[in-house]
């Protein structure tokens, strides 16, 4: 059984979030021994918001301002790349559904092109419907969008697109989108509807994320068979799929290391605030997963 990776979830929002913090932070996390760092997305804020979160039980945000500073993800990433040499970097979601996705491919192609190969791509959907209808998206038609975004990110990648036509993009079959990227970039849909499950089968990787008060371990064991019979409906191999689980704690998870690997988990990242937490929950995964 492969081991388990671990990763961090930076924080690129807020009165905290500067360039210098977060290189620091990116360059001391690669010291420690974790594997990937990850950024999360949103282009703007409404006043008032109506739509239900979807991470606590209230369905309110709690815990950030819609004033607060919300640093673009693809923008930060060469920030952590120049301050990093090995570390995976990655977006945990991005919503790609609301960039122009030839200049989205372009820009993580050239990403990955000078720094070596180190670009993840978490994507999402999107739950806030003030701010998908801000970028004069049509709200209802978010998942399919999505769906067109990652058939045209995955032609441009190769550099010569053979061309799509679809309901919300059509991209011609005669132009070049060069450079292409080092690696096949991983691709991640965030969520655990049975759409964004099917989404993550079909890509093949997972970015699952759980409200603080649900179990992780449980609402995991649970889901894992929906994405199962999704792999098998869309003819891939579940072992081939990766399934990053984010937690916001380690002691969420120390204790069932093991299960969690027979189960497919591949990564889990923890939420980190602080230098002192990032290397306090590095010891207590890598305890964790000696124990295991």
């Amino acid at each position: 059984m492969v081991p388990i990776r671990f990763g961090v979830e930076l924080s690129n929002y807020g009165p905290s979030a500067d360039r210098e913090s977060l290189q620091r932070t990116a360059s001391a996390c690669e010291r420690l021994g974790y594997q990937s760092l990850w950024l999360s997305d949103h282009l703007v804020m409404p006043h008032h918001c109506d739509s239900h979160y979807p991470f606590s039980d209230s369905g309110t945000i709690e815990n950030w301002s819609p004033t607060d500073a919300w640093y673009e993800p693809v923008a930060c990433m060469p920030l952590l790349l120049e301050a990093t040499s090995t570390i995976e970097v990655g977006t945990a979601v991005l919503l790609a559904g609301l960039r122009q996705p030839i200049v989205l491919a372009k820009q993580l192609a050239t990403i990955d092109a000078f720094y070596g190969g180190r670009v993840a791509l978490g994507i999402g959907a999107g739950w806030m419907r003030e701010e998908i209808e801000a970028l004069n998206v049509d709200f209802t038609t978010r998942g399919a969008r999505l769906d067109e975004w990652v058939e045209v990110l995955r032609q441009c990648w190769t550099g010569q697109p053979m061309g799509f036509s679809g309901s919300h993009y059509v991209l011609p079959p005669d132009v070049y989108a060069y450079p292409t990227p080092v690696r096949d970039i991983p691709l991640l849909v965030g969520g655990t509807s049975k759409a964004a499950l099917r989404r993550a089968a079909n890509v093949g990787g997972w970015f699952a994320l759980y409200r603080p008060e649900e179990d992780p371990v449980v609402r995991l064991t649970q889901d894992v068979v929906t994405l199962q019979e999704s792999a098998d409906a869309c003819g891939r191999q579940f072992s081939d799929i990766r399934i990053v689980l984010s937690v916001d704690a380690p002691d969420r998870v120390t204790e069932h290391l093991g299960h969690l690997a027979a189960l497919g988990v591949t990564d889990i990242t923890i939420e980190v605030g602080t230098l002192e937490a990032a290397e306090r929950n590095y010891a207590l995964l890598a305890d964790a997963a000696i124990a295991a």
